[in-house]
């Protein structure tokens, strides 16, 4: 029978803790990705009016996730829309006590306690001028040709609560900066109004700046080709005065040689 050496027993242990090490982080890898799954059906079901549905699957993320910071920001939205403002606070600290970077928690609680300390209780958002905020609904993108030139239009309507109808919200460019999605909480800058195109804003999910830059493909396109012209333009004027001056020394070359040749009585071709 083998024995092995105390060496040998060390080397054995440790290759079975890194064994269960790697299979533990293996399991937690799987349920981030299962909560990210159940976190993309709630954000389907949302994008639908379905949020019974929607709020299942964000607390089916965090049962696999308990860190999944933004189910608990959807939660607390959830809860926000229907006027549960504590429980809806409780769930946006929840999201950063996980991620305290976590921006749309932040923005949302600095709302609630805003409103709370000035009426004592939530206040309904508007679609009037001023900052509001609201959850991104059918995202759509198209170019358009219709004006002389390429223009990428966004278009998506913007739940502001379940009492109001969502607002139509249109952006026009030549490339969108910064990125959103569908069940995405954003917030319009200060001097927005109804009917009016959006150049930028903020997105409270993920925190980032999201602006359109430019105003038409067509208009760049024509800029470009403008100097290219201009360019064909200088080159045909330049080959065309350089040739027209080495014609020209050529004419005196050969005169000079003509002029050479009647002086010693010879008759050279084209003089």
């Amino acid at each position: 029978m083998l024995r092995r050496s105390g060496w040998d027993d060390l080397e054995w242990g440790q290759a079975q803790e890194s064994v269960l090490v790697n299979r533990n982080y293996q399991a937690k890898g799987s349920r981030r990705v299962s909560a990210e799954h159940h976190y993309a059906e709630g954000a389907e079901h949302l994008e639908a009016g379905r949020t019974a549905q929607a709020e299942a699957a964000f607390r089916a993320a965090l049962a696999e996730d308990e860190t999944h910071a933004n189910s608990w920001y959807q939660l607390g939205a959830l809860e926000e829309r229907r006027a549960h403002t504590e429980s809806a606070a409780q769930y946006y600290r929840r999201a950063l006590s996980y991620r305290p970077e976590h921006f749309g928690a932040q923005s949302r609680l600095r709302f609630i306690a805003a409103t709370t300390a000035a009426s004592g209780h939530s206040m309904a958002l508007q679609p009037t001028k001023g900052r509001v905020s609201g959850r991104v609904q059918h995202l759509q993108q198209r170019y358009d040709r219709s004006r002389g030139g390429q223009q990428l239009v966004v278009t998506f309507r913007l739940l502001l609560s379940a009492d109001q109808p969502p607002v139509p919200i249109e952006m026009r460019g030549s490339s969108l900066l910064g990125s959103f999605v569908n069940g995405d909480t954003i917030e319009l800058p200060e001097g927005w109004e109804t009917g009016r195109p959006v150049h930028h804003f903020t997105n409270l999910t993920t925190g980032e700046q999201v602006s359109m830059q430019g105003r038409r493909v067509g208009w760049a396109r024509a800029v470009v080709l403008a100097g290219v012209m201009l360019v064909i333009v200088a080159f045909i004027a330049v080959w065309v005065t350089e040739s027209a001056k080495s014609q020209q020394k050529q004419d005196e070359i050969r005169q000079v040689q003509c002029e050479v040749a009647r002086k010693q009585g010879v008759q050279l071709p084209g003089c």
